[in-house]
């Protein structure tokens, strides 16, 4: 009796499990994708494959994982603009544009989890010293257009609005 050949399922596992043998053994995601003729997507997701299917515990980079997410994070925004630029009603316009928003919201969210972009106490500290910039602008701009010499004042101005205490009000 000869035995059947392997399923495509019974070839896959046994590929995945050798991805997996070559990343333990310390090979980059571009070798193991040359050498297994995928692409570093292909092999990651074969990898992770392997691990999920032999009960492993995950050993994942963590800068993969969030690039990752990233781009699906902005995979998802894009497609979402093309079904609210494509619907054939206003329900489904609406529907993509809310989850849009929401996508973008967690893409934010994500980014700052990440300190790729200040959380809100920072945002609004940066928000205040802008507002105090412009005020303190504005204040220049008028003195200047009046002709009045602002010389003696400016630089206890500028140290105000960048949060210092004026000298004369130190002293």
């Amino acid at each position: 009796m000869s035995s059947s050949p392997p399923s495509p399922a019974d070839r896959r596992r046994s590929r995945n499990r050798d991805i997996a043998a070559a990343r333990e053994a310390g090979a980059t995601w571009p070798m193991i994708a040359a050498s297994f003729r995928l692409s570093t997507r292909q092999a990651r997701r074969a990898y992770l494959d392997h691990l999920r299917e032999s009960g492993q515990l995950l050993d994942l980079d963590p800068d993969e994982v969030f690039r990752e997410v990233l781009r699906v994070h902005l995979w998802a925004m894009e497609e979402l603009r093309i079904v609210a630029s494509r619907a054939d009603n206003d329900s489904a316009r609406v529907g993509a544009v809310r989850s849009r928003v929401t996508v973008s919201h967690d893409l934010l969210t994500l980014m700052v989890r990440a300190g790729m972009l200040p959380g809100p106490e920072h945002a609004l500290a940066m928000r205040m010293k802008a507002v105090r910039r412009a005020w303190t602008e504005a204040v220049f701009d008028a003195l200047e257009v009046r002709g009045i010499d602002y010389g003696e004042i400016e630089d206890d101005l500028l140290r105000a609005v960048s949060g210092e205490v004026p000298e004369a009000v130190a002293a």
